[in-house]
């Protein structure tokens, strides 16, 4: 009797290598737009709030610089859900490392060529997946790229998703000025330290690793998947419910922990940074700090979903907001050390500010 799955396997294969090795990259995008478009998602920008942004951009950007010593400032837009998507999307496609695509196959697959090419051709589509969904719910709440510090790319856009900030801001019971002044100052921060500088490129040579390392659950998935087809058993195909069941990211790496340490502090010097600035036009914004300093804010699922793409915890501790505060009254000088290419501390100088100061401030690069 002829089996239902009769030539679906090649049917599969077929289909992804008419796609191309970037298939992975397409069905990521595909499933983040789809993710960000469900049932009306997408919001147009209200005009007020536009306004309000061209209003106070240039003057949020002068008051950075003031606080970096130039170069921070510069045109900012405003973006819809689904426009944040694709901005997220090409800030994001060059910190996934390359071999993160292809797990490696059980050494006992060596003679189950079906088994071993169904993996390898359905792997990269589940990061697929898994990318494309966390993008997709991170610009719910998220107001920019800038809510995880990572490199940005040079060529990319500054921009503010105003739906997210107008939530926020009702949520908070904050006025919503308070709020745009912060995104914009935050976001044009990030920007400034993460684009194009030395900080950048070595943040994206420890993501390379973590990154990796966050992904291997995926190699996890493929056992799974394994196990179930080696015995015949077809059903985890139709249910990825069971498949996933229990599935965690097991224990974090070196590498995921050291980029989570400098990470952690770049959230916290970015976020202190645009309260800084937010509090010289508009006094105390007591709510909006408390709200940046707490866990809440990086517990949500949209945020730690994403940021565990990159093997980032984003748990930010007293020493983090102590290390923030310090380069925040150092002014200039210890955010231009930040932006090279040895500004990023070393574990032990992220619970020892004083440690780290006196390392960049009489390095050969300053």
């Amino acid at each position: 009797m002829s089996s239902p799955f009769d030539g679906m396997f090649e049917d599969i294969f077929r289909l992804v290598g008419q796609q191309g090795p970037d298939a992975w990259w397409q069905t990521a995008q595909q499933l983040a737009m789809n993710v960000a478009t469900a049932e009306g998602g997408d919001v147009n920008v209200d005009p007020l709030l536009r306004q309000r942004l061209d209003e106070v951009s240039d003057l949020v950007g002068r008051r950075l610089d003031e606080l970096v010593g130039g170069g921070a400032a510069g045109p900012l837009t405003a973006v819809t859900r689904s426009q944040l998507v694709t901005e997220t999307l090409a800030e994001w496609h060059p910190l996934i490392a390359a071999e993160a695509l292809t797990p490696e196959l059980p050494s006992e697959l060596a003679g189950n060529e079906l088994v071993a090419r169904l993996l390898t051709t359905m792997g990269p589509l589940f990061l697929g997946f898994q990318v494309g969904s966390a993008i997709g719910h991170f610009t719910a709440d998220a107001t920019s790229c800038a809510e995880l510090p990572l490199p940005r790319i040079a060529e990319g856009r500054a921009h503010l998703h105003l739906t997210a900030v107008a939530r926020l801001a009702s949520e908070l019971h904050v006025a919503v000025d308070s709020v745009i002044i912060f995104a914009v100052a935050r976001e044009l921060l990030s920007r400034w330290l993460l684009a194009d500088t030395g900080l950048s490129l070595s943040v994206t040579a420890m993501l390379a690793d973590a990154t990796r390392d966050a992904l291997a659950v995926q190699g996890d998935l493929m056992s799974r998947l394994t196990d179930s087809l080696q015995g015949g058993d077809m059903s985890a195909l139709s249910n990825p419910e069971e498949l996933l069941a229990g599935l965690d990211a097991g224990e974090r790496t070196a590498a995921m922990h050291r980029v989570s340490d400098v990470a952690e502090i770049l959230y916290a010097v970015c976020v202190e940074g645009a309260l800084h600035v937010t509090e010289s036009f508009v006094g105390q914004v007591t709510a909006l700090r408390e709200y940046f300093r707490s866990p809440v804010s990086l517990t949500r699922s949209s945020i730690g979903g994403a940021a565990a793409i990159f093997g980032l915890s984003m748990t930010i501790g007293d020493s983090g907001w102590t290390f923030a505060e310090v380069v925040r009254d150092l002014g200039s000088d210890a955010f231009v050390a930040l932006r090279r290419v040895d500004g990023a501390p070393l574990t032990s100088e992220c619970g020892d500010v004083a440690a780290w100061w006196q390392r960049v401030s009489t390095s050969p690069f300053a």
